[in-house]
């Protein structure tokens, strides 16, 4: 690693070096991967075969077909078993395994239910559901909104589409207002 004055800051002796994020860069030996700090310290021992950058104080972590979540000190916050995990920087986690979707909270407390359907946080509203009923969601858990839906996509702070049983869409309010005659 070299500082912008072009200075050697940190010679690493790994097989990879990630870009750093959140003060931490994955690196690579053999077929394993760890973290290091920004001083070059390793964090915990090599012993996953895949991860993604830390958001925040987390990181997805990947052994054979299975993801789990880990802190900066190696500490599993989600235990491995889950097909995908979806992490960004602040929202609870959602996790998914042949089919189930659940959250967690950010040091690995199950939150809200199971459900058979679950999109990811955006603009702190994440949709779930079970069977033919979609329902939008805070962080909190609260049920903002709920219907026979097809589909609901969150765009806005604002506004979300909704796709209608028949298949057409329209755009609604967070309280579930339609604002636009239904289409497409």
């Amino acid at each position: 690693f070299v500082a912008h004055d072009g200075k050697v800051i940190l010679r690493p002796t790994y097989d990879f070096v990630d870009d750093f994020s959140s003060s931490v860069a994955m690196v690579g030996r053999g077929d394993k991967i760890s973290y290091i700090d920004i001083e070059g310290k390793l964090l915990m021992p090599f012993v996953w075969e895949d991860g993604m950058p830390f958001k925040r104080e987390l990181a997805v972590v990947i052994k054979g077909d299975e993801m789990a979540v880990i802190n900066k000190v190696g500490g599993v916050i989600i235990p491995s078993g889950y097909d995908n995990i979806y992490l960004d920087e602040t929202s609870p986690i959602l996790t998914e395994r042949d089919g189930v979707y659940r959250f967690y909270s950010r040091v690995g407390k199950p939150l809200y239910g199971e459900y058979d359907r679950a999109i990811p946080f955006a603009f702190s509203r994440a949709v779930v559901g079970n069977g033919d009923t979609l329902s939008v969601i805070s962080p909190k858990g609260e049920r903002l909104h709920s219907g026979v839906y097809k589909d609901i996509r969150i765009i806005s702070d604002t506004l979300m589409a909704i796709q209608d049983s028949v298949g057409l869409w329209s755009l609604s309010n967070m309280q579930g207002e339609i604002l636009t005659k239904k289409k497409y």
